[in-house]
């Protein structure tokens, strides 16, 4: 999305919040094609408790990252917070 901020500035105000106490959840949806190595470190580096899953379920065409991409974003994920898929992301994970 052209204008929409950068991940690392959305990122930013969340981890002000985390560093004051309070506990962070992310969610990705719709998850749209995305950069893995870059999105790991940002979610990395916020630490957040949990990171939602979950499909464009409004049918608006937006651009979906392939099936494998979604997986290796999911393995990447779990190795050092809670993920969960959403039921619409079914649709993208065959």
């Amino acid at each position: 999305m052209p204008d929409a901020p950068k991940p690392y500035f959305r990122a930013l105000p969340m981890k002000h919040m985390k560093e004051r106490g309070f506990r962070i959840w992310v969610t990705i949806e719709p998850v749209m094609e995305f950069d893995l190595v870059n999105l790991r470190h940002i979610l990395k580096w916020l630490g957040p408790e949990r990171v939602n899953i979950g499909a464009d379920s409004g049918n608006n065409h937006l651009p979906e990252p392939p099936e494998e991409k979604i997986r290796e974003l999911i393995a990447e994920l779990e190795k050092f917070t809670k993920v969960a898929r959403k039921k619409n992301l079914e649709r993208l994970l065959k």
